[in-house]
């Protein structure tokens, strides 16, 4: 998360991120834009990207995917599947001292809290028999399309898809008029929704933006993150109606 003095916003990275499938052919998979002529990765052959730069900042997120499609004949998983098995691999590498050894491993990525600090209400979803059945089948194809290296315990991966599944943000295009898809952000998820809203949510690539619609609300959002009280935000979709 980043603020500064003289802003009345806050900017948050995410822990992990993916693009909805409809949008695989059209956006980077590592900065999400649209705009440029994306090549393809010369592993997989499926993943998009800007350029060299953008495939290698990338890297750390699409190399067990660029595996797995090679392993699965280019057939790319649907986005619960990608998002959790980013969610995963990632929270794997932390736990093995990787990201220690990876200097661009925090890179624009960033937050103030650990995956395991954000809520996961996961006695309700173990209570919920549709929730569950959603989570098998999910966790079905994640074991078929990842390699076991990149895979940690059921158990673990069941609680990382609880949080995944109740704290997750839409991730819009650069006009915020549509979702592109979704990202879990550790910070960002400590503030609430409401009807009345006191902030505005919106996003520029993977970067979640809150604007206080009250400069003077601005410190108090600052202090949101581990504390009893919430903020909250307004919808993307809503935002080009009150800019």
């Amino acid at each position: 998360m980043e603020s500064s003095s003289t802003s009345t916003k806050l900017d948050f990275y995410p822990f992990a991120y993916a693009l909805f499938d409809e949008c695989l052919e059209k956006h980077c998979w590592y900065c999400l834009d649209d705009e440029k002529k994306l090549k393809r990765c010369t592993g997989c052959q499926n993943a998009m990207f800007c350029d060299k730069n953008c495939q290698s900042l990338g890297w750390k997120d699409h190399k067990f995917e660029c595996k797995g499609i090679k392993l699965n004949k280019g057939q790319v998983p649907d986005i619960e599947v990608r998002l959790l098995g980013r969610i995963v691999s990632r929270h794997k590498a932390i736990l093995c001292g990787l990201d220690k050894k990876d200097p661009d491993f925090y890179k624009d990525r960033q937050s103030k809290r650990k995956i395991m600090e954000i809520w996961a209400h996961t006695e309700r979803i173990k209570n919920d028999e549709y929730a569950m059945r959603k989570f098998e089948g999910i966790y079905e194809r994640l074991c078929r399309f990842y390699d076991p290296k990149a895979m940690l315990n059921k158990q673990v991966v069941f609680e990382l898809h609880c949080r995944d599944f109740i704290n997750r943000h839409a991730i819009s295009d650069k006009h915020y008029l549509r979702e592109i898809g979704k990202g879990l952000y550790l910070d960002l998820c400590a503030y609430d929704h409401s009807c009345r809203p006191n902030t505005v949510y919106s996003c520029h690539s993977f970067t979640a933006t809150l604007r206080s619609l009250d400069s003077k609300l601005l410190c108090l959002l600052q202090l949101v993150i581990n504390k009893l009280f919430c903020f909250c935000l307004i919808l993307l979709l809503l935002r080009r109606f009150i800019t």
